[in-house]
């Protein structure tokens, strides 16, 4: 199994978003190296760093900016038929 795969596995395990701690325990539980993990998550494209520490999986963070484009839109046309 692929380093993002294991990652991308874990943080759908914990919620979508995960500490470090926990994504080192499920890279050492598949007998790879952990050094250089943060440079790596630094790196990988789908996984990005919270503001409070946690590295969540992007394409939730890019379904809820849909979700709020449509909700604006669908105000904004209600608001012209009123």
């Amino acid at each position: 199994m692929k380093l993002k795969d294991i990652i991308l596995k874990t943080l759908e395990k914990e919620g979508g978003a995960a500490g470090l701690k926990a994504l080192k325990k499920a890279v050492k539980k598949s007998d790879m190296s952990t050094k250089g993990l943060e440079k790596d998550l630094d790196d990988m494209s789908g996984v990005k760093q919270h503001k409070d520490g946690d590295y969540i999986s992007t394409p939730l963070s890019e379904v809820r900016d849909i979700i709020e484009v449509m909700l604006d839109e669908k105000k904004k046309k209600k608001k012209d038929r009123c």
